[in-house]
């Protein structure tokens, strides 16, 4: 009997263990989601997995850089969220719009509702808050704290806030249709 009770303990331990390292080599989040309203005050529901890793900022340029991504352009609703990794500091905070350089940018899309949002507009505000340090090693933590009004890129386009914290681990693998 003590037998079968240490092997079905250690069967358990082993299938927590294994979930655990599929969950970090795909850098799927382990915190809440981060909520993300219209102007109107209506949530939009993203869906998905959330992958985070580290790579090339999204233009190819050769910038190390946090990348995060909810879902993906095949499957919208869907965001991404990058920061040039020398600024992920515990304490840090970029503020949006970030217009010259690559220090930090985020952008939602709804192709279906005409949203195409970004840090990068003009008329965006806001900031990420590095909550601890962040590091490219697989497993490594990522706290990230966001409070933003992302504006449209088009003209007359709808705009989005977005609130939150987001915690979860660096992987190994980068999100579905990105450049790594």
């Amino acid at each position: 009997m003590r037998g079968t009770a240490l092997g079905v303990g250690l069967l358990l331990a082993t299938c927590v263990a294994t979930v655990a390292a599929a969950r970090g080599n795909a850098g799927l989040s382990s915190g809440t989601p981060l909520r993300f309203v219209w102007i109107d005050g209506s949530a939009l529901k993203v869906a998905g997995k959330t992958y985070v890793w580290c790579g090339k900022w999204d233009d190819g340029a050769a910038v190390r850089t946090l990348r995060i991504q909810q879902s993906s352009p095949f499957s919208p609703p869907w965001w991404f969220l990058e920061i040039r990794l020398t600024l992920a500091r515990r304490g840090r905070k970029v503020a949006f719009p970030a217009l010259t350089g690559r220090t930090g940018t985020m952008f939602v899309a709804y192709p279906r509702k005409r949203l195409e949002a970004s840090a990068d507009s003009e008329r965006s505000r806001g900031s990420i808050t590095i909550l601890g340090d962040v590091s490219c090693r697989p497993g490594s933590p990522v706290r990230l704290s966001i409070r933003a009004k992302l504006a449209s890129e088009e003209a007359g386009g709808p705009s989005i806030r977005v609130s939150g914290t987001f915690v979860g681990k660096v992987g190994t693998a980068a999100a579905p249709g990105v450049n790594p």
